[in-house]
């Protein structure tokens, strides 16, 4: 007996569904593929969310504030209730160290300092060897900080008992024990190595 071959499987031309639609006397129609959308939609999908995404909606942008605006805000702000907490110190006195040896970091010094002002603040405690405020290469500015070499370390140490966050010239300075000059193993020369 020899099998139809309209009727097996995947055979010929035809699958099933359109030997379906044969039989029963109608055209078939393929699928109609998705609308290709125009650049115009797509903009505005995508603005939507994403081609139907519907996401938070942005934060409203602040309007630019005025004088008066900022007057108000900053009077709002100091009306607010501080925590009663405990009040903790400025975070440039956090890194104080005890001096060990004659050589002592100044910092927060006043842009517009000498080093003789320098010098004549700390002999005041006892007898200043050195003074070295830091300065720019490019501009000779001064960069906030220097060194001060005392005599002796007992005259270091009193010096920084007194003088840490006393103020000089306006500023609360910092006094602090400086890092040693050079590391172990360092040249003591600056040329370069060959």
């Amino acid at each position: 007996m020899s099998q139809d071959p309209s009727s097996s499987r995947n055979y010929g031309r035809y699958s099933r569904r359109d030997q379906r639609t044969r039989r029963r006397g109608g055209r078939y129609r393929a699928p109609e593929p998705p609308r290709k959308l125009s650049f115009g939609e797509k903009v505005q999908a995508f603005f939507q969310g994403l081609f139907g995404k519907r996401e938070e909606p942005l934060a409203p942008i602040p309007r630019s504030s005025g004088p008066r605006e900022r007057d108000r805000e900053r009077e709002r702000e100091s009306q607010r209730p501080t925590s009663a907490g405990p009040k903790r110190e400025a975070p440039m006195f956090e890194s104080v160290v005890e001096p060990s040896t004659p050589r002592l970091y100044v910092g927060n010094l006043s842009y517009d300092l000498a080093e003789s002002d320098l010098f004549d603040f700390f002999s005041k405690v006892g007898t200043v060897k050195n003074v070295d405020i830091v300065r720019d290469r490019r501009t000779n500015r001064s960069k906030g900080y220097g060194f001060v070499e005392m005599a002796d370390l007992e005259a270091a140490k009193q010096a920084f008992a007194q003088l840490n966050r006393s103020e000089l010239v306006g500023r609360p300075i910092v006094v602090s024990g400086a890092k040693s000059e050079r590391r172990e193993g360092q040249r003591e020369s600056s040329e370069p190595s060959r």
